[in-house]
């Protein structure tokens, strides 16, 4: 008897390895698009919520800038001089060291950054008794740590000095602010306070109550877009200015990745007598000393990309305030503009 052959033929074989090979490779289509997408899809998500985190920075920094200090704070740095910088500067120019651009008008061609003075540690007293260039009689020390930064306003004009130790004795409580009582600081130099107008070490009492802000440890801070070190990559950065143990220079740290561009305006209060009320948009050189006291918003234009090329239209960095838009390219991109309020505005301080 003869039994039934059972198989498939090679034509078989053929046709069904055929639409499996069909349905896996769509079937892996699928997926790689599917996992292109996601990732995308991460990307931009990530890039707004750098966006978000970065405006949420900087308005809760601007409203803290300068806080009952004056338009422009003097300090005795590390290189050996008494250094005056503003409370809040903006630069056209991306340079370090700043390269100063005081003329309206012309193109930008780099990101803008920002120096401002911010109060890590936002403590307030007065001088209750006498003072000199070294020391302090005090209302009250609390709160007031060996290493703080201390502004002294007098007459408009801000001294700062770090703080080397706190007493209570036979006159109440005390500041010292005098190399002799701690350690290496480089703004310990008695001769800053010449700038608030106290050139004698004798002891003075003040004609009207003179504040000393507390600043915390580190009251320099920064932002910048660094675009030169890995120009692939862009970045805007957060700077600290250390000012002791020898140091002058910012330590600089990411604060969002995939940032390539920051375009900053300011609003001027033009008013005589000013009116607290912004008047003016400048956008296109840096702040003028004059104009520090007159600041009452920020407006800032970010633009942050996607780490790789891969959008399949070419687009270009977008033009925002001074600076003309870019080349195209691939990259993916999201931008936001916002509005930060600057409310603090400069303390004349006391007199002596």
């Amino acid at each position: 008897m003869k039994h039934a052959q059972y198989g498939f033929t090679l034509i078989e074989m053929i046709i069904a390895v055929s639409i499996s090979a069909v349905v896996i490779a769509g079937a892996m289509s699928v997926q790689l698009v599917f996992h292109r997408s996601t990732n995308e899809e991460e990307s931009i998500a990530d890039m707004q919520a750098n966006l978000d985190g970065i405006r949420f920075y900087v308005q809760k920094s601007m409203r803290q800038v300068g806080a009952g200090l004056g338009a422009s704070v003097s300090f005795y740095n590390c290189r050996g001089g008494v250094e005056t910088v503003n409370t809040m500067g903006v630069h056209n120019s991306n340079s370090i060291p700043v390269v100063p651009d005081l003329t309206d008008g012309g193109t930008d061609t780099d990101p803008d950054w920002i120096e401002y003075t911010l109060a890590s540690n936002l403590t307030v007293t007065y001088i209750d008794g006498q003072f000199s260039r070294s020391w302090a009689d005090v209302k009250d020390n609390t709160g007031f740590y060996h290493k703080n930064v201390l502004g002294l306003t007098i007459n408009g004009v801000t001294c700062l000095m770090r703080l080397t130790n706190t007493v209570s004795n036979a006159h109440g409580d005390r500041l010292h602010f005098a190399p002799a009582h701690g350690g290496p600081f480089c703004m310990n130099q008695v001769i800053t306070m010449e700038s608030c107008g106290v050139f004698t070490n004798a002891a003075q009492t003040p004609s009207s109550p003179i504040p000393i802000i507390n600043l915390g440890e580190f009251p320099f801070h920064a932002l910048r877009v660094d675009d030169t070190t890995s120009p692939g990559s862009p970045m805007l950065m957060h700077g600290v200015r250390m000012m002791q143990d020898d140091s002058s220079d910012y330590i600089w740290t990411p604060l969002a990745l995939g940032v390539e561009d920051m375009q900053l305006a300011f609003h001027v209060d033009t008013s005589d007598p000013p009116d607290d009320r912004g008047d003016v948009w400048v956008s296109s050189r840096d702040t003028l000393a004059s104009e520090v006291g007159r600041m009452r918003a920020l407006r800032i234009s970010i633009v942050i990309r996607t780490p790789t090329p891969t959008s399949p239209i070419a687009t270009a960095r977008p033009a925002y305030e001074d600076r003309p838009a870019g080349g195209f390219d691939r990259y993916k991109r999201r931008t936001m503009r916002f509005v930060a309020k600057i409310p603090n505005r400069p303390s004349a301080g006391g007199t002596i």
